[in-house]
């Protein structure tokens, strides 16, 4: 549990002349907090001593026990300096040290730039190559003589900064407070270690410009920069607040940006969003940046189905591509078993997900402690071979691991299959399995039995309801798995080729009219002015609605159709029983074998093998009753479309046979309404004709 605040025990320090560090006042800031006044006040002593009670409020970004505060030192209203330090809230009281120039009150700037505002000028840049933890860089002023020499001020220190993780920094200083006029002095920056040890320092810098970029490169380092550094410096180099520019970005904002300072949208939005991920799980920016810059996706969720193995390679090509820097993701396995963790947790939510989860998401999905999914996805993580192979050494176990008891396989197996029947979206699996435990359906083909307003239902609750409609521009990607083979493997030999240029000709045509039919309706009338803001308005959140009234009913429509393809038997059943086609007898005797399929099995052999079945039949009445389910059998094998089966067996089509005996241009036009089309009349008549041939 995290303390309520940090207690600071400071020490301003001067030059060996500095005179007036009492009465200093020292103001808290937290990082990104909004508000107009400081966490906290305080104020030096004559020795330049302070205490300060800092409060960890929510807007402290405390991470891994580091919060980061920005402390601004005033000397009778003039700051006189500003830095970010990192402090530990794990421990005591925590020493600090600032140094400073002596006070503003003992010295007289000359130069003109004296009545300019005070406003802190700023220097920033990156350290290239190894970088030393607890290192800062520290900024020294120089005098220059008439000679043109430089001369070190007795007021040497400007200001002090740590350098970051990735060798960025930025240092705010007051280039007046030094005590010689601005134009005369130049600043030199000092890489200091922990130890206050002197590593490298720049080349003079003219202290009279408000922002400048000055990098040093540490002996060794590495030549070239990596692509994520040199987007970084485009961005600090370009724009004054630099990549934090694009944290509240807009999408269409951040295009303008892109091509404002000639960089890919695409590389920018990635930018952008692992500075997002940054922030929300704590681990650096650039490993999702090696990740996403060779193509592979860096939201949490996705990654549950990439194994670490293969993130592992992805980084280390990435660091060998020039996308990333080494320094800039070391300990990538410490940093992945990070990852893994706040992948688990992501996936593990219950939230809606993206639509086309993959294995990872549908594992959670199942009906399991969340302990034992837990477990499962970790093995899913670590994997070392594919998919199919995981699976295999989750039932059967593996050296290392033991398989998973018989119930855990199940509701695994259980979790997929529903998946692969109705897409790969965790959120509704769910949501189904749920209707299970309630005793909506056991088996997977009773899931045949809901219909489409179930289905409208079931999803409305999933996603309408928590706002989270996907666009209708998914429907694409998620509809066409769905109809995709809709007549491969099914029995079915018809070849769309065989009929081609009649079918196309006949779409065509009838694709043309309802087209001018929907055109026609949708007419909108020419007089804009009739429409007042509040008429928009209201016409906007109506198409909202349409909108996602269609999604649904689009969405239950590809689920219905999906359903039939994988239980065509079922479907059959019901559009039988509700066009009442057949006999009482033969609807009693399909109520006696419902788990029957009309499309592979045979009545006739069926009742031969169980007599009992036909049990208070006549002898006429059950031969009756068995062709009658023998046409349907027969038919089925034509076209498994259940309301094409209904509107055939129902007109007395018996037979592959008989509709192949039909002159094609006659059954279209006979069957063309009641089929739906004539390009699916068509088509029936084409896989009559082949299943004739072929029996």
């Amino acid at each position: 549990m995290l303390p309520q605040s940090v207690l600071v025990e400071g020490q301003i320090i001067g030059s060996e002349a500095a005179t007036g560090l009492a009465d200093l006042r020292i103001e808290t800031w937290c990082l990104g907090e909004d508000e107009l006044k400081p966490l906290a006040e305080s104020q030096s002593d004559a020795q330049g001593r302070f205490v300060s009670a800092l409060p960890l409020i929510p807007e402290c970004d405390v991470q891994e026990g580091i919060v980061r505060f920005e402390f601004r030192i005033y000397d009778r209203g003039d700051l006189i300096l500003t830095e970010v330090r990192e402090l530990s809230v794990d421990h005591g009281p925590v020493p600090i040290q600032f140094f400073v120039p002596i006070a503003m009150s003992h010295q007289y700037p000359s130069d003109a730039a004296a009545d300019a505002s005070h406003e802190p000028h700023e220097v920033h840049g990156r350290i290239w190559g190894p970088i030393i933890e607890g290192a800062n860089i520290r900024g020294v002023a120089y005098s220059l003589g008439s000679d043109g020499a430089e001369h070190a001020l007795a007021q040497a220190f400007v200001g002090e900064t740590p350098v970051d993780r990735g060798g960025v920094f930025k240092l705010q200083y007051d280039p007046f407070h030094h005590g010689s006029p601005a134009s005369e002095t130049r600043l030199v920056l000092q890489l200091v270690g922990p130890d206050d040890t002197l590593l490298i320092e720049s080349s003079p810098v003219d202290m009279t410009r408000r922002r400048a970029r000055v990098d040093l490169h540490m002996p060794g380092g590495k030549e070239n920069p990596c692509e994520y550094e040199l987007l970084e410096d485009r961005m600090f180099g370009e724009i004054e607040e630099g990549p934090a520019i694009l944290d509240d970005l807009s999408a269409d904002d951040l295009f303008e940006l892109a091509d404002e300072i000639d960089v890919e949208p695409e590389r920018l939005a990635l930018l952008q969003r692992v500075r997002a991920l940054a922030v929300e799980t704590g681990l650096p920016a650039p490993m999702f940046y090696a990740l996403g810059g060779n193509g592979m996706s860096v939201e949490l969720a996705d990654l549950i189905d990439v194994p670490l193995a293969e993130l592992h390679a992805t980084i280390t090509a990435a660091i060998d591509d020039g996308i990333v820097n080494e320094t800039q993701v070391q300990g990538v396995a410490s940093l992945l078993a990070q990852l893994s963790e706040r992948v688990l947790d992501r996936v593990l939510e219950t939230g809606p997900s993206s639509m086309g989860a993959g294995l990872g998401e549908l594992i959670a999905s199942a009906d399991l402690p969340r302990e034992v999914t837990r477990t499962i996805l970790g093995r899913y993580q670590a994997r070392s071979a594919g998919a199919t192979e995981f699976w295999e050494s989750l039932v059967a176990g593996d050296g290392g691991q033991e398989a998973v008891d018989e119930q855990v396989r199940s509701a695994l197996e259980m979790a997929i299959d529903i998946g692969g029947l109705l897409g790969a979206e965790s959120a509704l699996v769910r949501k189904v399995l749920s209707l299970r435990k309630q005793g909506r359906w056991q088996m997977l083909e009773d899931l045949a039995e809901f219909d489409l307003d179930d289905w409208c239902q079931i999803l409305e609750s999933v996603y309408v309801s928590d706002g989270a409609v996907p666009d209708v521009s998914q429907m694409a990607s998620v509809a066409a798995p769905m109809g995709q083979g809709a007549y491969e493997g099914s029995g079915q030999a018809f070849d769309i080729d065989t009929d081609s240029h009649i079918l196309e000709a006949e779409f065509e045509e009838e694709f043309e009219e309802e087209y001018e039919a929907f055109d026609d309706d949708e007419d909108v009338p020419d007089d804009d002015d009739a429409f007042d803001e509040a008429t928009d308005a209201d016409d906007d959140a109506d198409d909202d609605e349409q909108a996602e009234h269609d999604w649904v009913a689009v969405r239950a429509e590809a689920i219905r159709d999906t359903l039939e393809e994988a239980f065509p038997s079922r479907f059959i059943r019901k559009a039988l029983h509700q066009s009442e086609v057949l006999s009482e007898g033969a609807h009693r005797l399909l109520e006696r074998v419902p788990r029957h399929d009309l499309l592979s099995a045979s009545i006739r052999e069926r009742a031969l093998q169980d007599p009992d079945l036909l049990e208070g039949y006549e002898t006429i009445e059950a031969e009756f009753v068995i062709e009658e389910v023998e046409a349907v059998e027969r038919v089925s094998r034509v076209t498994h479309h259940a309301e094409e089966v209904a509107v055939l067996v129902g007109t007395g089509m018996r037979s592959a046979q008989e509709i192949a005996a039909q002159p094609r241009r006659h059954f279209i036009d006979a069957y063309g309404e009641a089929l739906g089309g004539r390009a699916q009349a068509s088509r029936v008549h084409a896989q009559a004709q082949q299943a004739a041939g072929a029996s």
